[in-house]
């Protein structure tokens, strides 16, 4: 089974996603959530990083192409990501610090005058999903994570 979308726009996919999870396996939720988070363009706004947290959780290390769970979990893996300082420690982070800067200069552009690029380096256990669909090297892992290990401003 998966959740019946009809012609529903992306925002609104998003909400009945989040509204209708719990009728999912978790082999569906782990199915459809890689397609629910890329098209959502700020999941944080659509609903709280800790019911993100618990749905990644509940569904299961996933990605949009394949790739597989980290098999070094151990093995440190250096994260950036660009925000106004009150999201600094979001879940969505990329692996190259290019696409960042990229998204840095789309935040100042789009009004976020005071948004930053930061860095955090964490074991690769902890990635919850990986997204590569959008050719942004998106990582996404547990905020309090960022904060345990810390965040550094780069820019």
């Amino acid at each position: 089974m998966s959740l019946d979308y009809g012609f529903m726009g992306r925002n609104e996919r998003v909400i009945y996603f989040l509204e209708n999870r719990h009728e999912l396996t978790r082999e569906e939720l782990n199915e459809e959530l890689p397609d629910i988070w890329v098209d959502c363009e700020f999941p944080g706004l659509a609903c709280d990083y800790d019911d993100w947290v618990e749905i990644f959780l509940e569904a299961g290390f996933c990605s949009d192409d394949g790739t597989h769970k980290p098999t070094e979990p151990d093995e440190k893996i250096e994260l950036y990501r660009s925000a106004p300082s009150e999201y600094k420690h979001g879940m969505s982070w990329t692996s190259s610090y290019e696409i960042a800067k990229w998204f840095n200069e789309r935040n100042h552009t789009i009004g976020n005058s005071d948004a930053k690029i930061y860095k955090t380096v964490i074991p690769k256990g902890l990635i919850l999903g990986i997204f590569n669909s959008r050719n942004e090297c998106e990582i996404v892992i547990n905020p309090e994570d960022a904060k345990i290990y810390g965040v550094e401003t780069i820019e």
